[in-house]
């Protein structure tokens, strides 16, 4: 169990470490694309990148699941596995280049409003993603973790500084995408050179494995497109009933919460899932449970802080770092979208592990569906009235009814739970973040008070949650000072 746990913290901390990284290049690529684009032209960067993800979700992601599930470990099988990926991921490409194809032809007959180099350069950004993704989530089941946060780090300063170029010297939006798409496919290059070798032989692919794979990914293929709409549907609406800019205002603060809160739990998925697929398939359900129920707990102790945090200083946040702010709409969005992302996390990165380690991903895709059903239904209604501001009231109960969901169900193959204890000194530590916080930043407080308020919140709550030995922490790092100590006191003598 100890080994377990600290695996499970050892990938976590590394993962984690990439990813605020990466997001913290994120919110710089947010704050200079709303600068040096119009508001109108942010919207249409913010929709052009929600139909990328609806693409690369449906398309290609069932690919990447599939890779983490039966990839990790697979050393007998890998070349196999990673020929049939290579041939999917090719077909898969000419699908979606038909597909194109026909909608340019659909749009000469009904008048469609997407023009040839737009769908161009969509696919574009699509294939470099996917190819990117494939990749990093190779380094995943090499568990080379620290490959898997370079990669990441350098596509989003690559896309950083070929988006901002573009935008800046050209002020085209499908030059910015275009300059994005090259820093995807310069950045799969460092993820996994093995990965890459491996999914060019195409010859070494079998239906058999296409056959594993299709049956257990495909169901995964709705799932996440039902996530697309839960998680950018609302812009494609926002877009056409309110329209480009309104979009755009959205999009960003949106933005701002996923790349603060949704960066930061990503981590726990990359770090756990593969650990639990090595001991659920040693048969070990106990130890899955533990590792399942820790990784859950890591979640709100990760989750809830930051949630807590970033709602105090959104305000302040969205004044100071987005070009295109709105009074009274930015922020409001921002801290709406935070609590949703915060849950949203939880259930995507500890629940719906469960769904794939029991080959249940077809309840997974129920639960996201009835969701993003809802979100729809909650949007049409509320767009009309309240614009940005109802699609973030309207993503947030759906993501409530969706956590809800998941919880609900992967309780009949691993009954999870939370101990009450850790959970109480959890809310204390947030309590004292909270105090800190809300006393350092005032209301449109400046770049020092909030970056001091953000680090003195942070340690405040990190030095609570371990004198108070939240899950062990306390006694971890008594125990690796006191390694630390008797290791430098042996090199003294």
């Amino acid at each position: 169990m100890v080994s377990d746990a600290a695996s499970l913290l050892r990938h976590t901390s590394f993962y984690l470490t990439g990813r605020i990284a990466t997001g913290a290049v994120g919110l710089v690529t947010i704050a200079a694309f709303t600068r040096v684009m119009t508001p109108l032209d942010y919207g249409r960067y913010a929709v052009i990148i929600a139909v990328v993800s609806l693409l690369t979700g449906v398309g290609f992601q069932w690919l990447r699941q599939s890779l983490v599930r039966f990839g990790t470990g697979a050393d007998e099988d890998r070349v196999v596995l990673l020929g049939t990926l290579g041939l999917l991921f090719a077909a898969l490409a000419g699908a979606m280049v038909v597909i194109a194809a026909l909608l340019d032809f659909a749009g000469g007959i009904f008048h469609f409003h997407v023009s040839r180099a737009e769908l161009a350069v969509i696919c574009c950004l699509a294939f470099a993603q996917a190819w990117f993704e494939l990749a990093t989530d190779a380094a995943r089941t090499e568990f080379k973790p620290w490959r898997y946060s370079v990669a990441t780090f350098v596509r989003a300063l690559l896309c950083f500084v070929f988006g901002i170029v573009a935008a800046a010297l050209t002020q085209r939006v499908l030059l910015v995408v275009l300059g994005m798409a090259a820093g995807y496919i310069l950045a799969s290059l460092i993820a996994a050179p093995r990965w890459l070798a491996g999914v060019l032989q195409v010859n070494k692919a079998t239906w058999s494995e296409a056959k594993r794979l299709a049956t257990y990914g495909l169901p995964l293929a709705g799932t996440l497109g039902m996530t697309f709409v839960l998680d950018s549907a609302d812009r494609l609406m926002l877009a056409g009933m309110r329209g480009y800019t309104e979009a755009g205002v959205y999009a960003s603060a949106y933005n701002l919460a996923q790349f603060s809160i949704g960066t930061v739990l990503s981590g726990l998925s990359l770090g756990s899932l593969p650990l639990a697929v090595g001991t659920f398939d040693d048969a070990d359900q106990q130890r899955t449970k533990s590792l399942l129920e820790r990784n859950l707990l890591l979640g709100v102790g990760i989750g809830l802080p930051a949630v807590v945090g970033l709602a105090l200083v959104a305000p302040s946040l969205d004044r100071l770092l987005l070009g295109n702010y709105v009074e009274g709409r930015s922020d409001i969005v921002t801290i709406i979208v935070a609590v949703g992302t915060g849950l949203a996390g939880i259930r995507s990165y500890c629940l719906d592990v469960v769904f794939m380690l029991y080959r249940r991903t077809w309840i997974q895709g129920c639960v996201v569906g009835a969701s993003a059903l809802l979100n729809v239904v909650l949007n049409l209604f509320l767009i009309p009235h309240w614009g940005a501001i109802g699609a973030a009231v309207a993503t947030l109960v759906s993501f409530v009814c969706a956590l809800v969901g998941s919880w609900l169900l992967s309780q009949r193959f691993i009954k999870l739970s939370l101990p009450v204890k850790d959970v109480g000194k959890i809310v204390l530590g947030c309590i004292l973040l909270a105090l800190l916080v809300f006393t350092i930043v005032p209301q449109g407080g400046r770049w020092p008070n909030l970056v001091f308020a953000i680090l003195c919140g942070a340690i405040a709550y990190s030095l609570t949650v371990v004198a108070m030995d939240v899950a062990g922490s306390g006694r971890r790092v008594v125990a690796l000072l006191r390694h630390y100590a008797e290791s430098f006191g042996g090199r003294v003598r």
